[in-house]
């Protein structure tokens, strides 16, 4: 057995604080009022009961029940959760899924070629995020499709980066199909993964046969999808509920999209700082200078005409960035619009690595995410982690992550522990 080193001892008090942060937020998740406790207490556990008691009539009038996703959420916890009729066993059951999400993640990770510890500690760091941890702790539809999502990914992470013959080949394309499929039938926002996929595989260099069985499994894994449509006559139960054409249209997308660009830099923050430390400053300025001035030229246009001003104007979502903005009365939005422009730089540099690949899940993510009304940045949160160490969106950055692991995760650690106490300070005192 290899001795352990030094620093790995300092790894494992990582993923141990990881995991007790976890177990902590789950005995003050009262504490937690992100949306999840409220959704929670309004519907989703209601729900389940109501699934329990008359399947058929739920899902008949289940634009009554209050929630804009698809049901396959309240079917799974119904009839398979054994602890679904209590909501302590519930909320137990559902913090025990999201500590399997971590596991799956940690396999998945492990496939990019990070040795055990280094995986583990990746995969730890979804434990500190308040987001990730409320959903779990809550028991909402986020968590499970989470679930499934990683579960594709990992079989996704064996198909691109492990030789596998032709039977394991086929293996894995089926489960990244069938887990796929089911987290869009739990949070159709998931989509863009199906849609990323198939793109993916089809302008691969796979054989037809391969490729036929991909196009066979998502038709067969999509009659489900097919008969909810017919069944409701739309996308979703609009004769019971209005929620869906409210709350979600494609005019948001074009709005969103400063958004989107916030939420990666936060999540890139750490790796751009030890960029600079690694190749200096210089270097930073030259490889992102010009995409940045791009961007922040492109805000100053719509700042003047007025295009931006919906940014000082949300009671609801946004993202950590924009809030504090708020905070610290930043009437103009200026902080958010430079992290967002870098943001956008860093997606702009993907893109340029690998422009098929990494250009179609980028678009995807801006398109299925643009269409809320309001944008939370939950809705990718642990998403941009999982893409970025699960080698899905292509980056050079990976390799600096290797290079500089120890230092990178302990700043990882402390960033996301300062976002998590802060966030449930913030949402308790304001």
């Amino acid at each position: 057995m290899q001795k352990l080193k030094k620093e790995d001892f300092l790894l494992i008090l990582i993923i141990f604080l990881s995991l007790l942060t976890y177990v902590l937020n789950f005995y003050f998740k009262n504490y937690f009022n992100l949306g999840s406790r409220g959704d929670f207490e309004s519907f989703v556990f209601s729900n389940i009961q109501l699934f329990k008691q008359d399947p058929l009539k739920a899902i008949k009038n289940y634009g009554l029940l209050g929630d804009a996703n698809w049901p396959l959420f309240y079917l799974l916890h119904a009839f398979l959760n054994p602890f679904s009729g209590d909501i302590d066993k519930y909320l137990l059951s559902t913090t025990f899924i999201g500590f399997l999400t971590f596991l799956i993640f940690f396999f998945s990770v492990k496939n990019l070629k990070f040795n055990l510890l280094q995986s583990l500690a990746i995969a730890s760091l979804i434990l500190i995020l308040p987001w990730f941890s409320a959903r779990a702790h809550w028991g909402t539809s986020g968590n499970l499709g989470w679930f499934f999502l990683i579960l594709a990914f990992y079989f996704f992470t064996k198909l691109k980066y492990l030789q596998l013959d032709e039977n394991k080949k086929i293996f894995n394309l089926f489960f990244i199909c069938f887990f796929s499929s089911a987290a869009l039938y739990i949070r159709p926002s998931l989509v863009f993964f199906s849609t990323f996929f198939t793109f993916w595989y089809l302008f691969s260099k796979e054989n037809l046969k391969n490729k036929f069985l991909l196009t066979l499994f998502y038709f067969i894994f999509s009659l489900p999808g097919l008969f909810l449509i017919y069944f409701w006559g739309g996308i979703y139960d609009h004769k019971n509920s209005n929620v869906v054409l409210v709350y979600f249209d494609y005019s948001y997308i074009i709005k969103n999209i400063p958004l989107i660009m916030n939420f990666f830099f936060f999540y890139y923050c750490p790796l751009l700082l030890f960029l600079i430390y690694e190749k200096g400053l210089k270097y930073f300025l030259k490889k992102y200078i010009f995409s940045f001035f791009v961007f922040v030229f492109i805000f100053l246009v719509l700042l003047t005409i007025n295009k931006l001003d919906y940014l000082s104007n949300y009671d609801r979502g946004g993202g950590a960035i924009l809030e504090f903005g708020y905070l610290i009365q930043d009437k103009k939005n200026i902080l958010f619009l430079i992290t967002s422009a870098l943001g956008g730089s860093i997606l702009f540099e993907h893109i340029k690595i690998n422009f098929k690949n990494n250009f179609i899940l980028i678009v995807t993510i801006f398109v299925i995410y643009g269409f809320p009304k309001y944008l939370y940045q939950d809705y990718l949160e642990p998403l941009i982690l999982f893409i970025f160490f699960c080698g899905i969106l292509e980056s050079s950055l990976i390799e600096l992550s290797k290079k500089y692991f120890n230092k990178l995760i302990i700043f990882y650690f402390f960033y996301f522990s300062v976002y998590n106490f802060s966030s449930i300070i913030y949402k308790n005192l304001y």
